[in-house]
Formats: C-alpha cells, sequence, structure tokens
C-alpha cells in the first residue's frame, strides 16, 4: 500500500485528481472582482478574467447561461459571479465555468451610465431632435411580440386612431443577445420608410433595461432618419435610449398617445380648417372677381373697337357742331348780304328813278294808260309799295 503511494503520478492522473478535488469539496462559488479581456466569441461563448489587486482567475460564460443574462460583460465592470471551478485536464489549468452575475451594487451601474451619457452629451447626440409628423400612416413597435408592452400600444391606437398602420419588429428587450438584436431592427426600421419609429418594453429592474443604456444603441437611434420614440419601462425608469430618441414617452401606452392624434379632435379640428380655408376662399375669390371687373373694364376701354366708336361719336359730334356752324355763318351771310343789297338798291340812282314809275294791273294783267276804262279797279305799284285805285273819269 505504501509502496503504491510513492510511485509518482502522471500528468493526467494528476490533474484528473485535481478536477475530483474540485468536485468533493467545491460546490457552486460566488467570486467577487473585476472583469477584464472580454472575448464575445462567434459560437455565443463569452471568454473574460477575472481580477482584483492581487491575482487574477480566467472565467467561461457559456452560451446557454450566456444569452440568459440581462447584461452585457464589458471590460471594467465590477461583478459577483456564480458559478463551477473546473479543471481543464489537457492542460492543467483551471476556470470558472459561469452561471450568471449580478453588478457588484447599483453605484457601479450608475457610475457607467453617466459615465456614457456624459460622452454622448458632449458628442450631441441628445440634440437636433426630429419633429414628429402631426398624423403618422405609418409606425414601427420594435417591441417583443410576446410582451404586454405590445397589446397596450395596439389598443391606444385602435381608440385614437384606427386609421394608422403598426409594423411589428419582434426584436430581444432583455438579455446579453438583446442589444444586437434591438440595433439590427432599428437598422431595418429606418429603411422601411415608415413616420414614426417605437421603441418599447414594459417595466423590469436595472439590470433588466441594460441593453438599453447601451452605446451601440444608442448610435443607432442618433443614426436613424426616422423619428425615434423611446418608451421604455415605467414612468420612473430612464435609459440613454431616452435621451438620445427624438421623444421620450413614460410608458409604451403614453407613446401611442403622444404620437397618435384622437379622432374626434382631428375631426374638430379639420371642421375648423375647413371652414377658415373656406372663408379665405370666398375672400380670395371675392377679390380675383372685382380685379377681373377692373381689367374688363380696362380692357374694354383699351379695345380698338371701343377706341373706334368713341372718335366716331367725337367726329359726328364734330360734324353737327360744324353743321350748326356754317347754318349760322350762312344765315349770318345772307341778313349781311340783304342788307348790303339793300343798302345798294337804295343808293342806285336808276331805283330812284325807277321808283317814281308806276305799273297798272288789273286781275294781274299790266295795262296802259290808253286801256283804262271809267270805273276800271286797278293796282298800282312801283319798287316800293301797291295801291289799289279806281277809274272815276
Amino acid at each position: 500500500m505504501s509502496k503504491d503511494k510513492n510511485l509518482p503520478l502522471k500528468v493526467t492522473e494528476l490533474n484528473k485528481k485535481i478536477s475530483n478535488l474540485f468536485d468533493a469539496h467545491f460546490g457552486e462559488v460566488s467570486v467577487q472582482g473585476e472583469v477584464s479581456r472580454v472575448t464575445y466569441h462567434s459560437s455565443g461563448h463569452v471568454y473574460f478574467t477575472l481580477k482584483d489587486e492581487f491575482s487574477s482567475i480566467s472565467c467561461v460564460f457559456f452560451k446557454s447561461y450566456a444569452q440568459k443574462s440581462t447584461i452585457r460583460l464589458a471590460q471594467g465592470m465590477q461583478i459577483v459571479l456564480s458559478g463551477k471551478l473546473n479543471c481543464y485536464i489537457p492542460n492543467g489549468t483551471y476556470s470558472i465555468n459561469v452561471y450568471s452575475f449580478v453588478m457588484d451594487g447599483l453605484g457601479a451601474l450608475k457610475k457607467m451610465f453617466d459615465d456614457l451619457k456624459l460622452e454622448l452629451e458632449s458628442k450631441g447626440l441628445f440634440e437636433n431632435k426630429k419633429k414628429l409628423p402631426m398624423i403618422p400612416k405609418d409606425i414601427v413597435l420594435i417591441t417583443s411580440i410576446t410582451g404586454a408592452a405590445l397589446q397596450d400600444m395596439k389598443s391606444v391606437a385602435q381608440a385614437r386612431f384606427p386609421l394608422v398602420r403598426l409594423h411589428v419588429l419582434d426584436t430581444l428587450m432583455q438579455g446579453s443577445s438583446a442589444k444586437d438584436s434591438i440595433v439590427s431592427s432599428l437598422k431595418f426600421a429606418d429603411k422601411l420608410g415608415a413616420d414614426v419609429i417605437v421603441l418599447a418594453r414594459g417595466g423590469g429592474s436595472i439590470e433588466d433595461l441594460w441593453c438599453f443604456n447601451e452605446r451601440e444603441v444608442a448610435y443607432a437611434i442618433a443614426k436613424c432618419k426616422i423619428p425615434v420614440v423611446s418608451a421604455i419601462g415605467h414612468e420612473i425608469d430612464y435609459t440613454i435610449s431616452d435621451y438620445v430618441s427624438d421623444l421620450r414617452a413614460p410608458t409604451p401606452s403614453a407613446a401611442m398617445e403622444l404620437i397618435l392624434p384622437e379622432t374626434a379632435t382631428l375631426k374638430s379640428a379639420l371642421n375648423s380648417k375647413l371652414a377658415n380655408l373656406k372663408h379665405t376662399f370666398k375672400n380670395i375669390l371675392l377679390q380675383k372677381l372685382m380685379l377681373l371687373n377692373s381689367l374688363d373694364s380696362k380692357l374694354a376701354s383699351l379695345s380698338p373697337k371701343t377706341k373706334l366708336e368713341a372718335k366716331l361719336a367725337l367726329l359726328t359730334s364734330k360734324k353737327e357742331r360744324l353743321n350748326y356752324a356754317m347754318q349760322d355763318l350762312f344765315r349770318g351771310y345772307e341778313k349781311r348780304l340783304e342788307l348790303l343789297n339793300s343798302n345798294l338798291t337804295n343808293l342806285n340812282p336808276a331805283n330812284k328813278q325807277l321808283n317814281s314809275l308806276v305799273e297798272i294791273s288789273k286781275d294781274g294783267k299790266v295795262l296802259t294808260l290808253a286801256e283804262l276804262k271809267k270805273d276800271d279797279v286797278v293796282e298800282l305799284s312801283n319798287l316800293e309799295v301797291t295801291r289799289v285805285a279806281k277809274i272815276v273819269l
């Protein structure tokens, strides 16, 4: 027996004994330390080192456990992990197979939150908020199809504005894979040409909501060309996504109330706008009609026909005035001529001699003195007067 104890062990035998010793004397262990040298493998496993000020130990977070985690491991995190010691027999190294971990106090999480918030704020990611449309037609909901948040949002949308079209992108809302799932959904949603993107989930612990405090998610939101509304958790829950988004809603239901108009209110506003539009249109129409009438009058006054008619009327008027003037002139000349003729006749010596001559006529027949008989009634005329006489001898 003693002889067997003194026999040298093979390396594999020693490593197996150490492994058995771990199994026999160590159950599940809880270890506190700082995370460093984190590697996310394509297989889904996570490899990292847990250290303190004096030493370190390798850790393996296998996929089956890692995908259940609500927080993504990062350099510098202070955590308390639970797991099982494992000796890797081929090379005699030992590590911890991690089952789960929690942040070592809320102070560490708050520091990470504040540091990232300060970084993003300094880079302007909280500025230049995009304005939401007044009446969105298409809304993309980035959420879990199994969560209560989806049903809440659908109910509010149906009650407020049934005409809106909702497009749901089923997305992981917690766990180590949630960050990548959210980023992927945001990129896809931004290409759909919708009016608004809503990133929504119900309430939870700070660990449950930690994926919305990830740097990659914040930048994915900031790069969206479509307005993004963050509706994470309850009213008291604030995440980095809330600060980066164009609008923060306290709950998923509140997000729909903020985004969608109420049908009755919208109808009232539309009726008011329609009345104002009719009034404005009527005023514009009246102004245009007045302008048209004014232009029509101006056009009529500038028409060649109107001008010709005006010239013709003026010509007719002048013709009539000319005729009247000519008649007046002729009458004047006639009177003047008669006067001159009378004066000339009076001044003519021959007329004076002729005026002493008398013409004797009876019944329109001119007679000589020899033809006169007693009791004949005759007319005696000279150039100036006519007299009736009776022959008595």
